[in-house]
């Protein structure tokens, strides 16, 4: 009888654990948080991040593209309708939130919403974008904070990405392909925001993407041009080049900031600066490539991946949309089969490209023996990218380790 019970005392505790895992609030790092589902260890030059709780019965997680320095994201949704999210620092023990349903929000939509997008925000606190599970619902944004019961702010809306615009009194941009922007102020903790829609103008019927030049303003390229906004003086458009490019599969048009200068990409191969208001400093270029290179087609796809911190802007080759009767001697169709596992660096002050091959880069970099090789996941704006493995395990390492290599003429 006595062993009976000291089982079925052992079994108590056991769920008792468990059901503080699952129910914990938020309290800070691995530190002071040891029951942290996520094992992260050094793998030079990066860091192998995996989840290591068998205990816990997972529906789903997600690792998200890294898009602020020294960041890394992850969301882990398991049978109940908690929404955990997991925020790794570069040498530091991650922060574990669990992030409380928003008031209004029901518990099917809650179960299955998918992290799109986050940022962390000085304060600590964390804006967390995501995705209905059901086609149809709106997308939701959230505003969540380590220890808080509840949610500091929630909005729902048509928007699928957002960006983040700096300054005293920052805000947050969400945009999606239809529908209006909302801007939505990122107060200090104890206050809620009044978002604004700001309606798209006939000249920008849709936007391709969006970057926030301020807390007040931003530029979005549009299948017609590129358009600008600011809250004090409004909207002004530039149009697109009639020359369009070579036609490639999902084409979209981009925006980006480098350094302390902003890009707008329309056509493939071709990039502009340009100021914050939107008009055209200079259409260039970028170091076209050498006949002879044998890769020397990547330069009429250059497609605008990002730009970096120092300056330099980040390409891969769009996939081609030629119709087989415009190929000739099938080349565009050779070149397609040998495989775009590549990507360019361009630095505006210097001459010339620098290519890494992906293949090549591995080789070179190493990545731990259980991610195999492959295309990784980058924003150039991170200074980091995310290489997947196995399920549950992703190798983060920085962009500065990738073995660049100067594209030259034979």
């Amino acid at each position: 009888m006595k062993r009976i019970l000291l089982a079925a005392g052992v079994a108590v505790l056991a769920g008792g654990g468990l059901w503080m895992t699952l129910r914990r609030a938020p309290t800070g790092t691995l530190l002071d948080e040891p029951a942290s589902p996520f094992k992260v260890e050094t793998a030079p030059p990066g860091w192998r991040v995996a989840f290591a709780d068998g205990r816990l019965a997972l529906r789903a997680l997600r690792w998200l593209t890294p898009h602020q320095p020294g960041l890394l994201v992850a969301q882990v949704q398991t049978q109940s309708d908690r929404q955990q999210v997991t925020v790794f620092r570069e040498g530091a023990a991650p922060t574990d939130l669990m992030v409380p349903r928003p008031q209004g929000v029901g518990e099917g939509y809650w179960r299955f919403a998918r992290l799109e997008d986050a940022r962390v925000l000085p304060d600590g606190s964390v804006l967390l974008l995501y995705l209905p599970g059901q086609a149809g619902d709106p997308s939701l944004a959230v505003c969540a904070e380590p220890g808080a019961g509840e949610a500091r702010w929630s909005v729902r809306g048509t928007f699928t990405r957002m960006d983040l615009g700096g300054g005293a009194e920052g805000a947050v941009f969400l945009y999606g392909q239809a529908g209006p922007v909302l801007r939505v102020p990122v107060p200090g903790a104890g206050k809620r925001p009044a978002p604004r829609e700001i309606e798209l103008p006939p000249e920008a019927p849709s936007v391709d993407a969006l970057l926030a030049t301020g807390p007040s303003s931003f530029l979005a390229a549009t299948p017609s041009g590129l358009s600008a906004w600011s809250a004090a003086k409004g909207w002004s458009h530039v149009a697109g080049p009639a020359e369009r490019g070579l036609p490639c599969a999902e084409w979209r048009g981009s925006v980006v900031q480098a350094g302390r200068r902003f890009w707008w990409q329309a056509v493939p191969g071709r990039v502009a600066e340009v100021a914050r208001d939107g008009s055209v400093i200079e259409d260039v270029e970028p170091g076209p490539l050498p006949a002879e290179d044998p890769f020397a087609r990547d330069g009429r796809l250059l497609r605008l991946a990002g730009g970096d911190d120092k300056g330099r802007l980040w390409f891969a080759p769009a996939k081609p949309a030629v119709p087989a009767d415009a190929d000739p001697g099938g080349e565009w169709a050779a070149w397609l089969a040998a495989g775009l596992d590549r990507v360019y660096r361009w630095d505006p002050a210097r001459e010339g490209l620098e290519r890494l091959a992906w293949g090549q880069a591995w080789s070179l970099v190493r990545p731990p023996q259980d991610i195999p090789p492959g295309a990784p996941r980058l924003d150039p704006a991170s200074g980091s990218l995310l290489l997947e493995g196995p399920p549950g395990a992703v190798w983060w390492a920085p962009l500065t380790a990738l073995p660049f290599a100067p594209v030259q003429a034979r």
